[in-house]
């Protein structure tokens, strides 16, 4: 399917409709993600991203529980990214090493590759979950859609 992929209709909801085309009014809906312990099998650094996000959307409808498989990937992709940079602030971004003729080279520690990918992952993830300043702006968190202000209520 070529162009963007479409957003939730939750999304478009919070976000006042801004294209102003009807919604999906039979859009597959499951309950929204409440506060809910982490998948066992996350690592330990997934599961405080996992209890900070859902903490984040427990009052919102736009995390439903069969997002979960993709919420494990954001937390798990964020746990990489701490490991990396550990390991990239305990051994460098290179090292020195010799070839077979005793030269020296100084070669690119493969974890600066590595968090260059899992940053671009993180990224994408995080766009998906509105966790970006400019993914964020496009819905309210409060359930209400921009734009839902009735003048009137000012006077009544």
């Amino acid at each position: 399917m070529a162009g963007r992929r479409p957003k939730p209709t939750e999304v478009k909801r919070q976000a006042g409709n801004p294209g102003g085309r009807a919604l999906n009014a039979s859009e597959v809906e499951s309950p929204s993600i409440q506060y809910f312990e982490p998948p066992e099998h996350l690592s330990e650094r997934a599961k405080e991203a996992w209890l900070r996000i859902v903490e984040h959307y427990s009052h919102t409808k736009v995390v439903q529980i069969t997002d979960e498989i993709a919420l494990e990937s954001l937390c798990e992709v964020y746990a990489d990214i701490r490991e990396l940079r550990e390991e990239i602030a305990i051994n460098g971004r290179t090292f020195i090493s010799t070839d077979r003729t005793g030269s020296t080279l100084i070669k690119r520690n493969p974890a600066v590759a590595e968090l260059s990918d899992a940053d671009k992952r993180l990224r994408s993830w995080l766009v998906e979950f509105g966790l970006t300043p400019s993914s964020r702006s496009k819905f309210n968190t409060d359930g209400s859609a921009k734009g839902d202000e009735d003048p009137l209520d000012e006077f009544l």
